[in-house]
């Protein structure tokens, strides 16, 4: 998430000789993305989290 407001930052500061319509367009992304990421992460920590018990029940077949 940190890497991901550097970013932000450093486009906001480019796109910034622009204009500020463009700005305000990066600005109203930026939470969209985190959002995204946020959901991508706690499908992907869940999914490895059940894997895991999968796994340590002996079910290789149902963690594949």
């Amino acid at each position: 998430m940190l890497r991901n407001s550097f970013y932000n930052s450093v486009d906001t500061f480019f796109i910034g000789w622009i204009g500020t319509s463009s700005v305000g367009s990066v600005s109203f992304a930026f939470p969209i993305f985190n959002l995204t990421g946020a959901v991508g992460l706690t499908y992907g920590v869940g999914a490895a989290s059940n894997v895991s018990r999968q796994l340590n029940a002996g079910d290789k077949k149902q963690a594949d």
